[in-house]
């Protein structure tokens, strides 16, 4: 069909007098016009008269031109549907100064038919009757009455009638009516704003009615959900139930989703399986192959509102319907064995459909229910780059009505999960270390999820190269304004529906001066702002009990560092928050790292709505809620002059106080036996004092002198005023360590009686257990956690880890995910499972885990070691060298970062002089690191020097001695070395530690 208008010379509208069930119409109202009104309905008049024949409504409406804008009312459109409606034409009349004049004796409507929708490819047969009231003024009063009659024969005589009244203030005189056999089961509402409806039998027939002489505004619950914003609402209903709705559908969808024995779809779905003999990946296809090769047409033609066309008609034309297409997924998904069925939706969203009597006419929507392996995926035809399963679990519209096979499915209400993935996140790294005036190197990444993903993606492929670079530039400066990019990359991962974007480029960054004109200059981190939060109150005039609508699902994230020039006075400014307003969940963390500040702040929805009292209550926490903005700040002056450093003098022997910094300050340096020695004194200046016996706990802990350092937390506990959490802690610890475990336990006791609430106390607890390999008792300690009311999200990351040293792996994974649906904020929860999933050589997912947390905090070094061990475990041993050597970069005197270059180094056997500098170097940083003993032992091992080898992993031990990689890797060396019988020994007591314990030796190719 070509765009444009036609004339339509098959279907006209009836014109003569109102039907005989049509009562006169009431009088005119005698009440003033609103004030500032447009115009002003004088009378309206709907009669209804429903039956298994057919519904039928009759309308006039008299109304009068009050301004010049109301004269546009006189554009007259009547839209209605020839093969299942009529459409009667009964007065059309305009009074002016008491003249009336008949507008139809001299003119009647045009009749075109005007594919309205045609641009969005929907073919729906309507026609619209329309005509111009030539010479209206202001002060005319129109008057028209027109009839529409229905008569779908696919709704098999039930009858559906809505009438939706003008919800503004009305100073006209209103009647609603509508008659009825009484024979026939219709229900009548009209909603509580409006009159209450007289009902009565009178000569076979049912009568509702109502009427009133002007009508107020409708009470407003402004932020109210949907369902408070349906008002004036009248209905009638023949359907009994929401179940005779998926009755009458079902055999129509079973009929169109049956091909014929000789359907090209049969074969389709061979190719399907042939493919790949999963449910789910097969259940998938099928859908990609709905969207991407049938194009989305809207045919209402032929009934074709609610009937589906047949799958083999809509595979041949190669076009269809929502219910067109969902015929055909069936058909597919029916031939590969897959359980799915099509429920009826509303694309707009249905808040609840309590208000609703039960009515096909609700529903403008229909997709597919399949079931695949215990999981739900809900499959949309219509859609576009469908290819995440994930989000497929989702409903996305709120209610839905199953059509069963066999009739008889009721309303369903389908609440998202809260979301656990941001659909947007924007990372800002500042390099700002060149000077507070120099111009800073910027790295700016904004990521996209979900459909707002897939869009982008195809918006910016079907643009030059050059247009959307520049539209992407452009849009990443949006909200840094002294930011001027000097290249853009970007990446569609189709697999995640996930669109990167990547700015590189530099500006000088937007410092502020200190408002008392002192030389600190001050910079608001970007994305850290808060607010303001709107209230989350009405006005007094509106209705206080309705609840409150969320955003819901939403989540977005925004992360920043900036990097300051070293030699100058810097610090942040900045609450940390944690909290729930008004359904939305508010995260901001500071932190700082060396020269470095970061910035987290995520916003996310966690209800769809609250009640009136959650309301009252966040609105009165709301007020005293004002954490501002985060800022960086860094004092403008010039150097002082450097000044030749000199020792301090030593402290008095009576200075109890100096003793004590002066051993923090040694004991920071790593001379532990010089901080031992100054908190001895200490304790001698100040004989029973607590914070004194606390650094001689923390020095014995480095010394790994377990014993000695669990009594020196006993003693500090036993004179502090206050349980000591830390103490507590650490007394715990070092008895496991020590191996007391009777102790241990009691100390655990003492710690979780003072700190019930605390995961700490638990962990450590059940840190007793897993040191015995008692695994059962060590979740029994985060169960009594849970009991306790301890964190949830807490308890299960403790829970992940010692399910996966128990060799669990897939209720390890479990909790992580648990852990990570309750806090999708923690980085470490999302580094950790990416830990688990590369272990377990499910690389794809490790890597989205790993890059989500890099993203998070870019600052983290444990995740950069955890991306680089993700290559090591492909043996892609250059990559994760690669890793490291841009981390160092960054961090050049880090001695994880050393280490772990090492390791990569050392397993790949290459370059193993540069591998050994670098483990040098890391223990050069920090001497006792025994990760860095394990890794020169090994580079030695690599270099064929097993004497050498076994000796530094003695050292390593001596550190580490439950370490399983080191005596392994001792074990190689010794075998190699011709020591049998330790080698062997060494072997085994590495794999009873921990089973796993080879895996990274024989992927390097190493094996006894």
């Amino acid at each position: 069909m070509a765009a444009g208008v036609v004339r339509a010379e098959e279907a006209q509208p009836d014109y003569g007098p109102p039907p005989a069930w049509v009562k006169p119409p009431p009088p005119d109202t005698r009440q003033a016009p609103p004030a500032g009104a447009l115009l002003q309905v004088l009378m309206r008049d709907s009669q209804a008269k429903l039956g298994p024949e057919g519904d039928a409504q009759y309308l006039e409406t008299r109304f009068k031109l009050l301004t010049p804008e109301a004269l546009d009312a006189g554009n007259l459109n009547l839209v209605w549907d020839p093969q299942v409606e009529t459409l009667a034409i009964h007065r059309l009349t305009v009074t002016h100064d008491g003249k009336v004049t008949d507008v139809l004796a001299a003119q009647k409507f045009t009749v075109v038919r005007r594919e309205q929708g045609l641009e969005a490819a929907m073919l729906d047969g309507r026609l619209t009757a329309t005509l111009q009231i030539p010479g209206l003024q202001v002060g005319d009063v129109i008057d028209l009455a027109i009839t529409t009659g229905s008569h779908d024969p696919l709704l098999a005589g039930h009858s559906q009638f809505v009438d939706l009244l003008p919800t503004t203030a009305i100073a006209g005189r209103l009647r609603e009516r509508a008659t009825w056999p009484a024979a026939s089961s219709i229900a009548w509402r009209a909603s509580d704003d409006l009159p209450k409806s007289a009902v009565r039998r009178a000569g076979g027939a049912v009568e509702a009615l109502f009427e009133a002489d002007g009508l107020p505004a409708p009470t407003r619950a402004d932020g109210a959900p949907a369902r408070f914003r349906v008002r004036r609402l009248v209905q009638a209903s023949g359907f009994a139930d929401w179940r005779e709705i998926s009755a009458l559908m079902a055999p129509l969808y079973a009929s169109a989703a049956t091909p014929k024995p000789d359907s090209p779809l049969k074969a389709e779905a061979a190719k399907i399986r042939a493919a790949s003999a999963d449910p789910a990946k097969q259940a998938l296809a099928a859908l990609q192959l709905v969207q991407d090769q049938v194009r989305y047409v809207y045919v209402g033609l032929d009934s074709g509102a609610y009937r589906p066309a047949a799958a083999d008609e809509t595979w041949s034309r190669r076009f269809g319907d929502c219910k067109a297409k969902t015929a055909l997924l069936l058909a597919l998904l029916s031939e590969l064995g897959i359980k799915a069925e099509p429920v009826l939706a509303n694309a707009s969203g249905l808040d609840g459909l309590d208000y609703a009597l039960p009515q096909l006419g609700v529903f403008n929507h229909v997709l597919v229910r399949a079931e695949v392996g215990g999981r739900t995926l809900w499959l949309d035809g219509t859609r576009s780059g469908d290819s995440n399963l994930v989000e497929l679990e989702v409903f996305p519209y709120g209610v839905g009505l199953p059509v069963h096979a066999g009739g008889g499915g009721d309303l369903e209400k389908h609440l998202p999960p809260v979301p656990f993935q941001p659909v947007e996140e924007t990372v800002v790294q500042i390099d700002a270390r060149a000077g507070l005036h120099a111009p800073a190197q910027v790295t700016a990444r904004f990521v996209l999820r979900g459909d707002e993903a897939f869009s982008i993606d195809r918006e910016v492929a079907s643009a030059p190269h050059d247009e959307a670079e520049q539209v992407l530039k452009k849009a990443a400066v949006e909200n840094l304004s002294w930011f001027e990019p000097k290249s853009v990359t970007w990446s569609y991962d189709a697999r995640r529906r996930l669109f990167l974007e990547e700015v590189r480029g530099e500006g000088k960054v937007d410092w502020s001066k200190d408002a008392s004109g002192g030389h600190t200059l001050w910079y608001q981190i970007h994305g850290s702002g808060l607010g303001p939060i709107k209230p989350i109150k009405r006005d007094a005039d509106q209705d206080q009990t309705a609840p409150f609508a969320v955003a819901y699902p939403s989540y977005s994230r925004w992360v920043t560092t900036i990097r300051l020039p070293q030699g100058i006075q810097t610090g942040r400014r900045g609450d940390n928050v944690a909290t729930t307003l008004g359904g939305m969940r508010y995260v901001r963390r500071l932190s700082s790292q060396g020269d470095t500040v970061t910035m987290y702040h995520s916003l996310r929805s966690m209800t769809p709505e609250i009640t009136a009292a959650e309301a009252a209550a966040d609105e009165a926490k709301r007020a005293d809620f004002k954490p501002g903005a985060a800022f960086v700040w860094a004092v403008d002056a010039p150097p002082k002059p450097a000044v030749t450093p000199t020792a301090p003098p030593p402290p008095a022997p009576q200075d109890a106080k100096a003793l004590l910094a002066a051993g923090y300050a040694v004991g920071a340096e790593r001379r532990y036996d010089e901080a031992l020695a100054l908190a001895d004194r200490a304790l001698a200046a100040q004989p029973g004092w607590a914070d004194a016996q606390r650094l001689r706990a923390l020095v014995l802990v480095e010394l790994k002198r377990w014993p000695e350092a669990a009594d020196a937390y006993a003693a500090a506990v036993s004179v502090s005023e206050k349980p000591n959490a830390a103490d507590l802690r650490g007394r715990v610890q070092a008895l496991t360590h020590a191996r007391k475990f009777d102790e241990a336990e009691k100390a655990a006791d003492i710690y979780v009686l003072a700190f019930p609430r605390t995961v700490d106390a638990y962990e450590a607890r059940a840190g007793i257990f897993e040191a015995r390999q008692d695994y059962d008792r060590a979740l029994a300690a985060t169960d009594d956690a849970r009991q306790a009311g301890v964190d949830e999200a807490a308890i299960l990351r403790v829970r992940s880890n010692i399910l996966w040293a128990a060799h669990r792996r897939e209720d390890a994974l479990a909790a992580a995910e648990a852990e990570i649906k309750l806090d999708p904020d923690s980085a470490t929860a999302l580094s950790w499972r990416g830990l688990m999933e590369a272990r377990l050589k499910r690389f794809d997912a490790a890597r989205d885990d790993l890059r989500d947390a890099e993203r998070m905090n870019p600052e983290n070094e444990t995740t950069i070691i955890r991306l680089a061990e993700l290559e090591e475990f492909q043996g892609r041993y250059a990559q994760a060298v690669a890793i490291f050597d841009a981390a160092l970069a960054r961090w050049p005197k880090s001695a994880v970062l050393l280490n772990g270059r090492c390791w990569s180094r050392a397993l790949w056997g290459e370059k193993l002089d540069l591998a050994a500098r670098d483990c040098d170097d890391a223990l050069a940083v920090n001497s006792t690191l025994p990760s860095a003993l394990d890794s020169r032992a090994f580079v030695s091992f690599r270099q064929k020097n097993y004497a050498d080898a076994v000796t530094r992993y003695n050292a390593a031990l001596a550190e580490r001695p439950e370490s399983a990689a080191s005596l392994y890797g001792r074990g190689l060396a010794k075998l190699r070395a011709g020591d049998k019988a330790g080698g062997e020994a060494d072997l085994a007591a590495a794999l009873k530690l921990d089973p796993d314990a080879a895996e990274s030796y024989l992927a390097a190719g190493l094996k006894p």
